[in-house]
Order: structure tokens, then sequence, then C-alpha cells
């Protein structure tokens, strides 16, 4: 893959207004490339839109590296999701179509659905038949289903 060629600040400021960027949107790479290009800290953060503290932060950060390259953005830390997207997306669905259902019957849907089991318990066994049909077996073969 080639070299990401670096941007001017006429082509930066063409492109964007200072209202329409977020913080996701502004990028290393474009504050870098103003810094490169000579420009002022005060210029880039007319230009880019964000605090004179976060532009010197990126260009202490970028001079760190050796001045090479640009500082990768790290993962935000936090909480690791209980629950996959799909499951979450089957809860709002479920919700949006029926607003008072209830806790135990928007489980039972999402078992049947997705066939996993949402419970604060980590040792709660849905009833039986929800185990059968949805093949959800937790280690149990079909005969000790039967007699538990």
């Amino acid at each position: 893959m080639g070299k990401k060629k670096d941007l001017t600040s006429d082509q930066i400021s063409s492109r964007t207004k200072k209202k329409d960027l977020t913080s996701d949107q502004i990028s290393s790479r474009t504050i870098v490339s103003l810094h490169k290009a000579k420009q002022s800290v005060k210029e880039i953060t007319k230009i880019v839109g964000v605090s004179e503290r976060t532009v010197r932060n990126w260009v202490a950060k970028f001079k760190s590296s050796g001045g090479i390259q640009t500082p990768a953005k790290k993962k935000t830390p936090g909480m690791v999701k209980k629950i996959s997207l799909r499951i979450r997306n089957v809860i709002t669905w479920q919700i949006d179509a029926d607003p008072h259902i209830t806790s135990r019957v928007l489980n039972e849907k999402i078992t049947s659905i997705v066939g996993k089991c949402i419970s604060k318990n980590r040792w709660w066994m849905p009833a039986m038949t929800t185990l059968v049909t949805t093949g959800a077996v937790h280690g149990l073969n079909p005969t000790s289903l039967i007699t538990r």
C-alpha cells in the first residue's frame, strides 16, 4: 500500500466547515499534515475547529514518535459489552413491537430467536420446553433433560 498524501490547509478548509466536524472525523493525519505545512497552532485550531490544547497534544504525540508517523487512535477503555449487538437489536425490536412486554416474555422470545438465555443470574436455566425447542442443551443430552 502506498503512502497517504498529506492534505493542505486550503483543501481541508474548502472541504469542511468548522461546525460540521465531529471529534471522530478529526484525524491525527489532518492536524499533523497542517503542522508539517508550517501552520501555527492557532491557524490549525481555526481550520480544524478543535481546542488549542488538542492540537498541541496531537503535535506532541507526533514529535514524541520521532516525527515519522502519525499517532494511532487508541481504543477508549471501558467495560466489555455483556450482550452482542444482535441480541441488543432483538431486544429493541421486541420492545418497539410491544412496549408492555414483561422481562420473562422478552427473555423467552430472545431465547427462541437467538438461542441464548439472557439473565443476571448466570446459573438460571429457562423452562425445559425452551431448552428442548431451541436446542440450547447446556451440556445435557436429551435423556437427562427428560429426567430432570
